[in-house]
């Protein structure tokens, strides 16, 4: 079971290597405005599918347009890591 601080430390590493010419990895904390971290969509897009990929899930692209601050982002993914362990994989069932 992923705990919400590894959750976090994933979303804030994740965020911190997709930013890491606009931001010092230090100033991202669970309230911080994605704003002042400069993610724009395309930024965000970029930031999804690395975690994503490197968690195995899917967030849901409405709730993206939801969120504000990285802790946000954070409630998604561990809710699509929720989702995912009650949900077979795909892959399993191939």
């Amino acid at each position: 079971m992923m705990q919400r601080e590894m959750l976090e430390s994933e979303v804030v590493r994740v965020i911190g290597e997709c930013t890491e010419h606009l931001c010092d990895r230090q100033e991202i904390a669970p309230d911080t405005a994605v704003a002042d971290l400069m993610i724009d969509s395309l930024r965000m897009v970029q930031i999804v599918f690395e975690l994503e990929t490197g968690l195995g899930l899917e967030l849901p692209e409405h709730a993206l347009f939801q969120v504000e601050k990285v802790g946000d982002l954070t409630d998604l993914v561990r809710l699509a890591a929720h989702d995912a362990r009650k949900s077979p994989c795909l892959s399993e069932s191939l």
